[in-house]
């Protein structure tokens, strides 16, 4: 069989990472500009509020999920040692799926003080839905590391452009049936796709884990708890404190102290830069 890590794969990885790339950049442009012009000032101002937010609970809760993934998979996989793969995988994904669960029922728990905490005490309701978006959507996100450790980029970027592509579908859905486009259906429509995205990631992660797991089994056991802690633990702290330099926090922070509608002028600016940055060439090439 061919080797984990072997040229000929790495070079066929890159050029889906490419490809996937690229049609992301078109998609994720296309939705941001169709947002724009869709959505009340007041309710992209609240959206982009809660992407910030998806991203805070992403990282917060992740406890280590993502440093142990980077740093034991490869290994493993790269002495041909699938059933340790198989085991740390599962072991990874129940541990992640547990605590993304316990986040977002806290947080849909608060959703009322937040919604007066952060300025928008009419969306109570949207801020506690949201939190489902935040589970679906993580645990999707969480399985495209994943193929990224296994080098299933083809797989990954699949998996994105069709969450990306279903939201967009969506959005011109609802625009061609002249339907009253709100914050409240756009979240629904961001659940769909994610559902549907985390159902795909799913299967597949289950198909090419047990591929591996049968072709090259080996005889290892995965890392102990207590090494992968040792390991995680540093790199989560750092993740931790790399929370309130962000840019994620300063949205939340202008949604307080200046309203909705600079939050959206804002948010759109952010996204735009961040979007520029992750699909230049040479950031593409070394990301």
């Amino acid at each position: 069989h061919e080797d984990a890590y072997s040229t000929a794969k790495v070079k066929r990885s890159l050029v889906h990472f490419l490809v996937g790339k690229t049609g992301s950049a078109v998609i994720a442009i296309g939705m941001l500009l169709v947002l724009v012009r869709m959505l009340e000032r007041e309710s992209y101002g609240l959206y982009i509020v809660l992407l910030a937010t998806l991203e805070l609970v992403q990282l917060g809760s992740s406890l280590g999920c993502y440093p142990a993934l980077n740093r034991y998979v490869p290994e493993l996989l790269s002495r041909n040692q699938g059933l340790a793969v198989r085991r740390l995988l599962w072991l990874l994904s129940c541990w992640r799926g547990v605590t993304l669960a316990v986040a977002c029922l806290i947080f849909a728990s608060m959703a009322r003080p937040l919604s007066g905490l952060l300025g928008f005490p009419n969306f109570a309701a949207i801020i506690a839905l949201f939190a489902v978006l935040i589970c679906l959507e993580r645990a999707a996100r969480y399985f495209d590391v994943v193929f990224e450790t296994l080098l299933l980029q083809g797989v990954s970027q699949s998996a994105v452009l069709l969450r990306n592509g279903l939201r967009l579908a969506g959005i011109l859905l609802a625009f061609s049936f002249d339907m009253e486009f709100s914050l409240l259906i756009f979240v629904w429509i961001e659940i769909t796709a994610s559902a549907c995205g985390l159902g795909f990631s799913i299967l597949l992660t289950a198909r090419h884990v047990n591929a591996i797991a049968r072709t090259r089994p080996g005889d290892q056991a995965m890392p102990s708890v207590s090494r992968m802690r040792t390991y995680v633990t540093p790199a989560y702290l750092a993740q931790v404190v790399g929370l309130a330099q962000g840019p994620d926090l300063v949205k939340m922070l202008v949604a307080k102290l200046s309203g909705a509608v600079q939050t959206g002028a804002f948010g759109f600016a952010a996204a735009l830069a961040s979007m520029l940055q992750r699909y230049l060439p040479v950031f593409l090439l070394i990301g």
